[in-house]
């Protein structure tokens, strides 16, 4: 899957970022990046090789995961052995297509079958509880084409049904209370015997975060 290198500062400490459905950098462009490198991977409608050389010499590795971001980083680690000190999940599971711990397979196979400029734009106001965020992400959303955002979910569905069970362990979930993407009674299940805070964030979180920093401080 694509990569991107969204700060190089020399630093000894790295966090490797996956991104949620239909998202680049520009929705993380106004967080501090001071005392770390960031690696984000998105854009997932391909396998593509990555040499782990890029990142084993980091003294610190970081994993942090958002939305389906979450699950591809679980489908990534099973190719890529490595490990992290510490890794937070943000508004997603590890199961992204189930009716009790993701989002349900009917409303996952209609946002796909169904995928145009005014569903998306529906999907998008789901995303926030704020009207000012909102307004905001319109600014700096993606300018992925349909066509290029239904690949990403159906490659999405196509990993996650190759293997029946994931073992992928987080060692901290943030849930969001008003989520309505995946719904907070699922999170709180599919995070069960893993550490959760929760919050008063809709789908979207990154506005609530001025740098990188204060993600990992709340560990």
């Amino acid at each position: 899957m694509p990569y991107k290198w969204i700060a190089k500062n020399q630093s000894d400490k790295l966090i490797v970022f996956f991104n949620g459905w239909g998202m680049d950098e520009r929705v993380i462009e106004h967080m501090d990046t001071s005392g770390m490198d960031i690696l984000m991977f998105y854009k997932y409608s391909q396998s593509e090789a990555f040499s782990l050389e890029k990142i084993q010499s980091y003294k610190s590795r970081y994993l942090v995961a958002y939305s389906l971001g979450v699950f591809m980083a679980c489908e990534w680690l099973s190719r890529h052995k490595i490990s992290f000190d510490y890794s937070i999940a943000i508004n997603g599971t590890i199961f992204p297509i189930d009716h009790e711990k993701g989002i349900s397979e009917a409303i996952y196979e209609g946002t796909h079958d169904y995928l145009s400029e005014e569903s998306l734009r529906k999907f998008n106001r789901r995303m926030f509880s704020d009207r000012n965020e909102l307004e905001r992400f319109n600014l700096i959303k993606s300018s992925f084409t349909i066509e290029q955002l239904k690949n990403e979910l159906n490659f999405i569905k196509t990993c996650y049904k190759k293997q029946e069970q994931w073992h992928c362990l987080f060692d901290k979930a943030y849930i969001g209370l008003q989520d309505q993407i995946f719904l907070p009674d699922r999170q709180r299940k599919a995070w069960e015997g893993t550490h959760t805070e929760e919050h008063q964030w809709s789908h979207f979180p990154w506005f609530k975060f001025e740098s990188w920093k204060a993600i990992l401080n709340k560990k």
